[in-house]
């Protein structure tokens, strides 16, 4: 969200100007760089699901068996992450171009979506996790809808950079996730120190090859966070 409001006042000055060339550029940056943050997060949170529910409530009267329901449910959720984070930029794309209505509507498709899944997929095995899974299969349904729209109106929405982003962020995060899920299995099962260590150990590391990874690349929102990175260490040394 915090992406799609720092867009915004840039968004709507390059509409007001018809600057539909920049326009386009700035929508489909800010939809890289929200992918770039969130799917590495969100397998994160697939991955580290038991830890983190176990670190944030199982205390007291909450059991083991508490927080294994509650880590389905986050497991089906963190598979929406993505698409929730990029409704907010492509939303303001469609503010920014004065029109309120198409997200209204594609919102009111995606929610009708949701109530009929979550009907289906609560009486499922799945039950408690069914209910989110309905929710991030509606929130992509929203943002595939969203950008399909708004390329029309943008005449593209820089797909080949979009695409190369992904052939690079994908096995990165996987790598990510393998790496994270092998460190939690050297952690043991302990108080609050060791539950937290069993969510930031793997995290870190997990994040360390990461970004490893994704540095050998060229893309441009690794070269943005480097020069970010180097403007911080100039300012501060």
């Amino acid at each position: 969200a915090s992406v799609g409001i720092a867009l915004f006042p840039t968004l709507s000055a390059l509409a007001t100007k018809e600057a539909i060339d920049d326009l386009r550029k700035q929508v489909a940056s800010g939809l890289r760089t929200v992918l770039f943050m969130t799917v590495p997060t969100a397998v994160l949170m697939a991955v580290l699901r038991e830890p983190i529910v176990a670190l944030l409530f199982e205390y007291g009267r909450w059991k083991a068996t508490d927080t294994q329901a509650t880590a389905l449910a986050l497991l089906f959720y963190s598979f929406g992450v993505p698409a929730m984070s990029c409704q907010q930029v492509l939303a303001r794309g469609f503010y920014a171009l004065r029109d309120t209505w198409t997200p209204v509507w594609v919102g009111l498709l995606s929610f009708a979506l949701a109530f009929a899944l979550n009907a289906a997929l609560v009486h499922s095995p799945l039950q408690q996790g069914g209910l989110a899974l309905a929710f991030s299969i509606s929130a992509w349904f929203n943002i595939v809808l969203l950008a399909v729209l708004l390329r029309r109106k943008l005449n593209g929405l820089e797909g080949t950079l979009l695409l190369r982003l992904m052939l690079w962020l994908l096995p990165a995060s996987a790598m990510m996730g393998f790496a994270a899920t092998l460190c939690l299995d050297f952690l043991p099962i302990g108080g609050i120190p060791m539950r937290l260590l069993r969510v930031v150990v793997p995290a870190l590391l997990g994040s360390a090859i990461f970004l490893a990874v994704v540095f050998r690349s060229e893309l441009p929102e690794i070269q943005q966070a480097i020069s970010k990175l180097q403007s911080l260490k100039n300012r501060w040394l």
